[in-house]
């Protein structure tokens, strides 16, 4: 079988062998490195028009963004407002965009605009086209934000006051500082939408904003390094040191980051268009769950509260009590596990500046971490608060997989029985639910499949079910992989495919294409689908390697006629944590018609928690 290594795209005619340059769309995206503290967009106004590099947080929801400021080059006349200021703007050339630099020409002001990022960083390279003056605008958005001009620096310092939709405490401030290359030539501050050319701070109960005036008669380059800390302006200060290089270096170092990152997977396809989807949701999930974290001088780890208001000491992660995540932070499980040490970490932290995880936490993260990772010196602290905190004792079906977790963690703790019956009872409150044969109710009891299979009447029954949902267009990847519990794998290989290009949410891509999906996170268990590739090689953290082959794999072949795993026939509809993380290869013989013998028995079932219970 002839096969070309896809592992990179073609960029101006040529086949490029990296993985950064397999990402769809980078002028639409985001620009910043792996789990980095900010992230940098393009700023439009109403009509696609350039407004400046924007310094972002949240990619998972916009509305909720927080301390977002924008830098922006303009050309012969003072202007502040985005309607004065936007330019039309173009990119020359694929390569003038990366996940980590972005690069783009503003035909309004005769300027090439350039960013590249770092983790807490931007460097900015402006040049201009034989201007008459030359300007930089920045513009901090929100009422009571702080900007103040230092000449004798060649610097602006300030604060944005964007608090993540009213969730921040009242004394949040996204502190920045922004050096340039040159002394000023012109000064102005903006209060409230005013150009004060006599001002050198702004600070009132509008919006804030400064600008800045250049001499570029000897044709190099503006260069302004841009810094930001939740902490102060001297942490900022301290921050700098990440943009000391040149421009074209840091590109560079961001640019190696991803690779280091997105090529923990090497995928082998035909399709440039597959490899292009996988890549691009790869990156999209190292995205979705940003660092709040900093450095100290003595390289020890800080960071600012969101819940207490104060500087503490260690890891923070924002979006990591998000319960829609926890796919993500599966994947980061597997493949990036010293990272998610420190996202453990930071949820230790929010109980301890908070005394609780908030509403959303699901406490399928402890027990899939504790399963799987480390066993965690606040373990049995963070037992007390996850059954306090993250259950609800009300009568919602949708508890029952929390109640399951929280059992599942207390096992392992050691707790009594006594103390653990009430979650035990409550992990099987879906079977009070009246409305089993909707969607939402079948991924209610993950943890129970066969349960829930019993509840509706029996697999047949089950099945049926399941066949009228995805007769009727149903799109929800999870549902399925149930077919796997109810004696019709074949029908979870073809369906896995046949959804894949419409999973909007990364990390299940991810999986889905690689060909196990974590239905049940907390199990410790994969369940199968159909590999979207003709192989893939992932390099985990250990230095052990998954081998997936799938011979005979095309657009027609979606069915598994045989597995093996580690060269034995393999007749399972799951892979173990634990299988992997010592390395394995997972070899398939895809065909076009289903094997409707393999899988079938019930040993090779997944997880349920009506076995566990029934001692099997």
């Amino acid at each position: 079988m002839l096969t070309v290594l896809i592992f990179g795209a073609c960029n101006n005619g040529k086949t490029s062998s990296v993985p950064v340059d397999m990402i769809e769309n980078l002028h639409d995206q985001y620009v910043g490195v792996p789990w980095g503290m900010n992230l940098w967009q393009i700023r439009n106004d109403n009509e696609a028009k350039f407004c400046g590099f924007c310094q972002s947080h949240d990619m998972t929801d916009t509305t909720a963004d927080y301390g977002r400021f924008t830098i922006m080059p303009i050309s012969d006349n003072v202007s502040f407002e985005e309607s004065d200021r936007a330019s039309e703007f173009s990119i020359a050339n694929p390569s003038d965009i990366s996940p980590c630099h972005y690069r783009a020409y503003l035909s309004a002001h005769h300027v090439l605009a350039e960013l590249t990022a770092t983790e807490r960083c931007a460097q900015c390279r402006f040049t201009y086209d034989n201007p008459k003056e030359a300007y930089v605008v920045i513009d901090a958005f929100e009422d009571g934000s702080y900007l103040s001009i230092v000449p004798e620096e060649n610097k602006i310092v300030g604060f944005s006051t964007a608090g993540n939709a009213g969730k921040m405490p009242d004394n949040f401030r996204n502190y920045f500082v922004i050096k340039f290359d040159r002394p000023f030539t012109y000064t102005a501050t903006v209060n409230d939408g005013k150009i004060d050319s006599g001002s050198l701070s702004s600070e009132n109960e509008g919006k804030a904003g400064a600008i800045v005036g250049f001499a570029t008669a000897d044709g190099k380059p503006l260069v302004a390094r841009v810094a930001s800390s939740f902490i102060s302006v001297e942490q900022a200060e301290n921050n700098l040191a990440e943009v000391q290089s040149d421009f074209d270096a840091i590109k560079e170092a961001g640019i190696k980051k991803w690779n280091n990152a997105l090529g923990h997977v090497k995928v082998n396809s035909r399709s440039k268009e597959k490899s292009h989807s996988f890549y691009t949701h790869l990156y999209k999930s190292l995205l979705s769950i940003p660092s709040e974290f900093e450095y100290d001088r003595e390289g020890n780890p800080i960071h600012y509260s969101p819940y207490n208001g104060l500087v503490c000491e260690g890891y923070m992660f924002h979006n990591i009590d998000n319960e829609n995540l926890k796919t993500d932070l599966t994947l980061m499980n597997l493949l990036y596990p010293s990272t998610y040490a420190k996202m453990q970490e930071s949820l230790a932290n929010t109980y301890h500046e908070s005394g609780k995880f908030g509403n959303t936490i699901d406490p399928s993260f402890f027990v899939d971490a504790f399963k799987k990772t480390t066993k965690g010196a606040d373990a049995d602290y963070l037992w007390d608060a996850v059954k306090y905190d993250s259950y609800s004792q009300d009568t919602d079906a949708r508890q029952a997989y929390k109640g399951w977790c929280i059992y599942r963690l207390g096992k392992m703790l050691g707790r009594s029985d006594t103390e653990l019956n009430t979650f035990a009872e409550n992990a099987l409150r879906y079977e009070k639910n009246d409305s089993i044969e909707t969607p939402v109710a079948l991924l209610l009891a993950v943890h129970d499949v066969l349960g829930l299979i019993d509840s509706a009447g029996g697999k047949d029954a089950f099945n049926h079910v399941l066949d009228t949902f995805f007769s009727n267009n149903y799109k929800f990847t999870p549902a399925a992989y149930l077919y796997n519990y109810s004696g019709m794998p074949w029908k979870s290989q073809h369906l896995s495919r046949e959804l894949l290009d419409k999973e909007d949410d990364n990390a299940s891509y991810v999986f889905a294409a690689l060909g196990f999906y974590p239905l049940c996170p907390g199990s410790e268990q994969y369940v199968i689908g159909s590999p979207n590739f003709e192989s893939a090689e992932i390099s985990l953290e250990n230095g052990k390697k998954i081998i997936i082959e799938a011979a005979n794999n095309n657009e027609k072949n979606h069915y598994i006629s045989e597995m093996k795993l580690n060269g034995k026939v393999y007749d399972d509809n799951y892979l173990t944590h634990n299988q992997l993380l010592q390395g394995a290869k997972i070899e398939y013989q895809m065909s076009g018609i289903p094997n409707t013998k393999r899988g079938c028995d019930a040993s090779n079932t997944p997880y349920s928690f009506s076995n566990e219970i029934a001692g099997l």
